[in-house]
């Protein structure tokens, strides 16, 4: 089956920028921990991992599930060169995704952080930052709507650029500076740092998307409940999703505290390079998912998908490779000797991943399909799943135990996506090594 000239240049055109931005990301990504390790005391830098957490959870409810509502809806009025549905779309999302913001980081700040740092976690420094957190909250929920507005306009490189890019990077510079000048750095400086970067990212990107897509709030279609409709099955299985990757960090340091958390905490963004070759396939087929499944491409729809699952999991199997037999080693050369402890905690956390790109895209596919429901019921029950198995292992063997049961989760969860996908859509995403 040969790929369509215009879909296989957004592919590859995509693909380019997408790799690139991941690529960059992760590597700031590592970096900017590496950094934290060294200028933190460990209190501290188990506090940062809570928060950012804690943080992102916030930035998922203020968005009310809009990042990928967005995604849908602009790429399906693109299909039919409906630009002005596609512009309502945005200025419904702006409006909902601010209110959302306020409200959020406001009960944030006076209220949810402040009980979660003293109460769940036990967490003076977590505690203590919860007021600037919340500013964080607001810049990231709007910085995240604005490159994925770029995505659903097929526009992949600006959406890479706005993701997360633009942030690390200031990050970096700004700690690589203080590490430099041996300035004395705490968790409240390393957030101020985060919200003026996510700031600046927000602001650009909210400028550059507004030239191209004016704001129109006139009554036309779609309307405010029609775009709801959509976006709160999306934003539950958006929150039951992180829940499924974030509750073992969660219970660890409910049970064992900040001192373990900083140890998993540094395995798990190891861990992000296995996953690394399917996010950059994540960020480039969203809106040919949604525009080749309005136009009942649904045959050369499933060949694209298995084919970028495939080149998905080779790189990320190799990476496996190199976590199973130098796992220790790897987390010594980028924390200190003393993170060598989370080798068994990569490995699950790795092995779970590495299902995750074997199963390809399955989950976009059923968000980009109208199957929202059905991906919220899968999350719903694996996520519980998953909680069930960390609570009863973490007290008897720690972060492996939670490591072990975040493992099985993934596996339910890609498994049950997967299986969904080809009963609703009709089509299969993991990957193949018989590819025509």
């Amino acid at each position: 089956m040969i790929i369509a000239k215009d879909i296989k240049q957004k592919l590859l055109e995509g693909g380019a920028w997408v790799f690139g931005g991941k690529v960059a990301t992760v590597c700031l990504g590592l970096v900017t921990h590496a950094l934290l390790a060294r200028l933190l005391p460990i209190e501290e830098f188990g506090a940062y991992f809570l928060l950012l957490s804690a943080v992102n959870v916030a930035v998922m409810l203020a968005q009310l599930g809009l990042n990928q509502t967005v995604v849908r809806f602009i790429s399906e009025a693109l299909a039919v060169r409906a630009f002005d549905r596609a512009a309502r779309v945005l200025g419904l999302a702006i409006c909902f995704c601010v209110c959302g913001a306020i409200v959020v980081a406001s009960l944030f700040a006076f209220l949810g952080g402040q009980w979660v740092a003293k109460v769940v976690f036990s967490s003076p420094p977590m505690a203590a930052t919860t007021g600037i957190a919340s500013l964080w909250i607001v810049t990231l929920a709007l910085q995240q709507l604005f490159a994925e507005s770029f995505r659903g306009l097929h526009d992949i490189r600006f959406a890479t650029v706005f993701g997360g890019l633009i942030t690390s990077v200031l990050v970096v510079g700004a700690l690589l500076l203080l590490w430099f000048s041996g300035c004395r750095v705490s968790l409240h400086t390393v957030v101020s740092l985060c919200v003026v970067a996510s700031g600046v990212s927000a602001l650009m990107a909210g400028i550059l998307i507004l030239r191209r897509l004016p704001l129109r709030l006139a009554t036309q279609k779609p309307s405010a409940g029609e775009v709801w409709h959509v976006a709160w099955p999306l934003l539950g299985t958006s929150l039951m999703l992180f829940v499924l990757t974030q509750v073992d960090i969660w219970i660890l340091g409910a049970v064992r505290g900040a001192d373990e958390v900083a140890v998993y905490g540094a395995a798990t963004r190891l861990m992000s390079l296995v996953s690394m070759p399917l996010l950059i396939v994540n960020g480039v087929v969203p809106p040919i998912i949604a525009q080749m499944y309005t136009q009942r491409k649904t045959a050369e729809l499933e060949h694209i998908l298995r084919t970028t699952a495939t080149f998905a999991g080779v790189p990320s199997l190799i990476v496996l490779v190199i976590f199973i037999f130098w796992g220790g080693d790897v987390l010594s050369m980028v924390y200190g000797p003393s993170f060598s402890q989370a080798t068994g905690i990569l490995l699950f956390l790795s092995v779970g991943q590495m299902v995750n790109v074997w199963a390809g895209s399955c989950g976009l596919t059923l968000m980009m399909t109208g199957h929202q429901i059905e991906i919220l019921v899968i999350t719903l029950l694996t996520g519980f799943v998953t909680t069930i198995m960390a609570l009863i292992t973490v007290q008897p063997w720690g972060g492996l135990g939670v490591a072990g049961s975040a493992m099985g989760g993934m596996i339910l969860q890609n498994l049950a996506m997967l299986g969904m996908t080809y009963r609703r859509v009709g089509i299969r995403t993991n990957m193949s090594f018989v590819l025509r």
